[in-house]
């Protein structure tokens, strides 16, 4: 069985929510599982679809589908839950919502835990088959995607969960070569 190794460095905090509240916190971490391996699938699939763009509304792109899997076909590969080296502080932050005047919304003050850590790593395993001779093809994916993750997490649009994640596979332009191929004899 294949594995992709991911090396994670944060460039500030970052939150995943639980969506539960706590004392005088609107929305806490789950101390247990910070960086679930699920939402760096979410982050990694959207990568890549930056690579391969949806089909249409509903459909991914079938190297993406194959790879990351579907509502109908499970994904061969399995995403493991992240593993510090170093346990993150975990300190609340205050956000604030903004109204078209640029004002502060009355009552739009929201206090939520966010971690803070420099790095941490994950594995990506084969749990399916895969065709012989697409496993590097779906490596290749999953390596290059994770490589264009440059956010994880809620608020990584407003500057939580800066990334940087690197894999072993060091080679991207053979890499990218290998997907193009697959995609030209795929047309």
């Amino acid at each position: 069985m294949s594995k992709l190794s991911l090396a994670i460095t944060f460039n500030g905090s970052f939150r995943i929510g639980s969506g539960r509240s706590g004392v005088m916190l609107d929305d806490v971490l789950d101390p247990d599982r910070l960086l679930p391996g699920t939402s760096l699938k979410g982050v990694m699939r959207e990568a890549a679809r930056a690579l391969f763009p949806m089909v249409d509304d509903a459909t991914d792109h079938p190297m993406v589908a194959e790879v990351f899997g579907t509502t109908r076909s499970r994904s061969p590969w399995h995403w493991d839950d992240a593993e510090f080296a170093v346990e993150p502080s975990i300190r609340p932050k205050a956000r604030i919502a903004l109204d078209d005047r640029r004002r502060t919304e009355p009552g739009a003050l929201f206090v939520v835990e966010a971690a803070h850590t420099s790095t941490a790593t994950a594995t990506i395993w084969q749990q399916g088959a895969v065709d012989a001779g697409r496993v590097e093809t779906h490596l290749a994916m999953l390596s290059i995607a994770a490589r264009l993750v440059e956010g994880l997490g809620a608020d990584r649009r407003r500057g939580l969960g800066w990334v940087t994640i690197t894999t072993e596979r060091r080679e991207c332009d053979k890499d990218i070569a290998l997907l193009l191929a697959n995609e030209v004899q795929a047309s």
